[in-house]
């Protein structure tokens, strides 16, 4: 009777041994899987941060060019705009310049007519003023 339970010791024993190798195995197997992982897994990382930097500089290259094509744009739009006001302001200056002459040939008309015909009055008066004297000294 003590055979028994003594075999079934060894026979348990034997198993856990085996078992445990075979676990071993298999642990060893799950670490060579999580360091291979971990490795895909950092390249993955510096292709992505490669990727990034790539197209950060991409980024600043293009906003430095659009800024550039804006400045221009801008100047050439401000330079426009001085040159139209410049423009526009030596056109009204003309068109003042010669509204105001005419205003003033108008003025200067009107005051030679006014002239004449105060002249006109003036002498008609002084021909009286002369026809009264003479008829005044007459009488």
């Amino acid at each position: 009777m003590a055979v028994v339970p003594v075999t079934t010791i060894i026979i348990v024993l034997i198993g856990v041994l085996l078992n445990s190798g075979t676990m071993n195995r298999r642990y060893d197997d799950l670490k060579d899987l999580i360091k291979a992982y971990a490795e895909r897994q950092d390249a993955n990382q510096s292709r992505v941060e490669e990727t990034l930097k790539a197209n950060l500089i991409r980024l600043e290259e293009t906003t430095h060019s659009n800024f550039t094509r804006l400045e221009e744009t801008t100047k050439s739009n401000l330079t426009r705009l001085e040159e139209t006001t410049k423009s526009n302001l030596t056109r009204l200056e003309e068109t003042t310049k010669s509204n105001l002459t005419r205003v003033e040939e108008t003025v200067n008309t009107n005051l030679h007519r006014v002239e004449d015909a105060l002249l006109g009055k003036f002498a008609e008066l002084d021909t009286r003023l002369s026809r009264i004297e003479h008829h005044l000294n007459l009488s």
